[in-house]
């Protein structure tokens, strides 16, 4: 059962994109009423991230492609990096030294992972249809692009070819990946949605008691946890194990889907947005 309102005020907003706030193949993407409800908590001094597996390049486009009207104040972007607007609002730059760290970080594990990653890419190529993708800013020491992560052609091909990934993850420091249904990317253990909004939290002075996060498929689950933010959320379009595991964290299940799910959720822990 949901835990009640907690007392402390919500000030920083954690939101997947895909799928959370936005609904593909509907021609109203969002609501418009969400819109509304982050202009009024932003008026209180409340920020909010866009936490995303979408690379920075992508969010904007997409962004721009449905025509948010509001854009946030911060982008968490390829489940590892921290960017704010750039000046007069344009673009985006770096937040902190964050991004460097993980930049280095990662290029270490993937020179460590390149044999196994070849052997990934050899098992895909040969055993599956799924699509390879190659990432512009990881190359290894030949100078070659990186494996960066993978598109299947349906959740049980997925899954074969996580259980072919899943040997090497012990066998490597520091190994690992991030699922969204079909999707895979590869990256750093230590980086995550959640480490990341923890990360943020951090910068702006903010504990778990103040951030609330929210989002619908398994590469959102490290920030549902209730660890990084206390008040967690999904919509009802989301998987069993996104429902279950904001259940187990005291969290509020939707019971409307993408964005009017999100606005139920912010009604519920902000009792004075109405409804």
């Amino acid at each position: 059962m949901s835990h009640p309102p907690a007392p402390s005020p919500l000030m920083l907003l954690s939101t997947d994109f895909d799928g959370t706030l936005i609904e593909h193949g509907n021609p109203a993407p969002f609501s418009p009423l969400l819109v509304e409800i982050l202009n009024v908590l932003r008026a209180r001094g409340v920020r909010w991230a866009i936490n995303t597996g979408r690379t920075l390049d992508s969010l904007e486009e997409g962004l721009e492609s449905f025509a948010l009207p509001v854009h946030p104040d911060f982008a968490l972007t390829a489940e590892r990096e921290i960017y704010r607007p750039g000046a007069e609002g344009r673009g985006w730059v770096d937040f902190g030294d964050w991004n460097e760290l993980c930049a280095r970080r990662h290029r270490t594990m993937f020179e460590a992972a390149g044999p196994a990653l070849r052997e990934v890419t050899d098992f895909v190529e040969r055993h599956t249809g799924a699509e390879v993708r190659y990432g512009r800013h990881l190359r290894g020491r030949d100078g070659q692009p990186e494996l960066a992560g993978l598109v299947a052609t349906d959740s049980a091909e997925m899954d074969r070819i996580v259980a072919f990934i899943d040997r090497f993850k012990g066998q490597i420091p520091d190994f690992s990946y991030q699922r969204n249904a079909i999707y895979l990317s590869f990256c750093h253990a230590a980086y995550d949605k959640g480490t990341t909004l923890k990360a943020l939290g951090d910068m702006i002075g903010l504990g778990p008691e103040a951030i609330f996060a929210v989002g619908d498929q398994e590469n959102d689950l490290p920030m549902l946890t209730g660890v990084h933010a206390r008040h967690t959320a999904c919509p009802a379009n989301s998987s069993e194990q996104v429902k279950e595991t904001v259940r187990r964290a005291g969290g509020y299940v939707a019971r409307d889907s993408f964005s009017a799910g999100v606005i139920e959720a912010l009604r519920f822990y902000c009792e004075d947005l109405g409804g």
